[in-house]
């Protein structure tokens, strides 16, 4: 189908958002790691006295998915999830 003009201008607009939104990321990444690095090992930070930022380690757990197909295959099967998504791509980005 084919994009009328409004559709069309959104188009050009999404992809300046996702330039702008991907140097933000990167800038957000940024001052995380300076503000990390400031902290070194300690869980909180101050400012004035008042608690502003929290590090601390944590224990994640998660399944891995490899793993229990090769030696679960049956129980994998039984716990599998399918559905149906559509997956918007703009075309000639990255």
């Amino acid at each position: 189908m084919k994009l009328g003009a409004p559709a069309q201008r959104a188009l050009r607009e999404l992809r300046e958002l996702r330039v702008q939104a991907d140097d933000l990321a990167a800038r957000i990444k940024d001052r995380e790691k300076r503000i990390k690095e400031a902290m070194g090992e300690h869980e909180e930070a101050t400012v004035g006295g008042v608690p502003v930022v929290t590090w601390k380690l944590s224990l994640r757990t998660s399944l891995d998915q490899t793993k229990l197909k090769e030696n679960y295959p049956d129980a994998a099967a039984a716990c599998a999830k399918m559905a149906y998504v559509r997956t918007f791509k703009i075309l000639g980005d990255k």
